[in-house]
């Protein structure tokens, strides 16, 4: 009996500090968090309007890097399961320590921070992607009164008051 828990003792020691040789690499450096959703609003009555005049859903995204960042392979969704609904321009750059505002109004043709998306006021999921290398942020918005916004302070969501272009 005591060298059968020698035995088994033994062999659960080397598979801890053995590498199978069909093990898979490792997975590459994790981008979740590289930029910030910070605000959304799915119900804009009255806090922030377009260049056109109009009080579209909005998400507002946070680059949080002491270096800009190249959005050209970036893009929102609002279905985790569907291809980006909303790509950012070739050549699209967040300075380091801004914020962006893309207007989900599902008017693209009104130009290149406009979405072809709305959200729900109903409350659904909003991912920011980098193309196929997976989630960058995301998060599922609840139901939102108008003019009511999602807000991330810190690392925790809270319901309130829109401060659109201000962290």
């Amino acid at each position: 009996m005591r060298i059968a828990i020698s035995t088994i003792a033994c062999l659960v020691f080397l598979a801890g500090c053995t590498k199978s040789p069909y093990e898979p690499e490792p997975e590459p450096a994790d981008i979740w968090h590289l930029l910030l959703l910070t605000e959304i609003v799915s119900n804009n009555d009255t806090t922030y309007s377009d260049e056109f005049g109009e009080f579209d859903d909005y998400v507002e995204i946070y680059n949080p890097q002491d270096t800009a960042i190249s959005l050209s392979s970036f893009g929102l969704t609002d279905d985790p399961g569907e291809p980006l609904k909303y790509e950012f321009p070739a050549g699209f750059v967040i300075e380091s320590d801004s914020l962006i505002i893309i207007c989900c109004d599902g008017e693209p043709e009104q130009g290149n921070l406009h979405a072809d998306f709305r959200i729900s006021s109903l409350g659904e999921f909003i991912g920011l992607f980098a193309g196929n290398d997976g989630v960058v942020d995301s998060v599922t918005v609840p139901e939102l009164e108008p003019d009511e916004a999602y807000i991330r302070i810190g690392n925790e969501w809270h319901i309130g008051e829109p401060s659109p272009g201000n962290h």
